[in-house]
């Protein structure tokens, strides 16, 4: 049996402005769980507030970007793509594999 094989992967979220507070940590918080294994990294966090995006997206011309670099495998990615889908406050994310 193999193991899994592990990457660094950065992950952005682009989440609608009008979250903010408490509302925007738990939503944090929610993906961060998703991603810490046991005795594993922590992943590194970094949050932008109402960043002017290029174009309208689902007719919001600023954005909260949330950056969340994490180490993680294939099914981990699968697993953050179907809760980041379900999540209506996304309003784009990107999964970028950095090694």
């Amino acid at each position: 049996m193999t193991t899994p094989r592990l990457g660094i992967y950065k992950l952005v979220l682009l989440l609608k402005p009008t979250i903010e507070g408490k509302r925007l940590v738990e939503k944090s918080l929610k993906y961060i769980k998703l991603i810490i294994k046991p005795q594993g990294p922590f992943p590194l966090v970094h949050y932008d507030p109402n960043i002017r995006v290029p174009y309208p997206i689902r007719y919001f011309e600023t954005a909260n970007s949330l950056q969340i670099v994490y180490l993680g495998d294939g099914e981990l990615n699968k697993n953050l793509g179907i809760e980041i889908r379900r999540d209506e406050t996304v309003l784009r994310s990107i999964t970028t594999k950095l090694n």
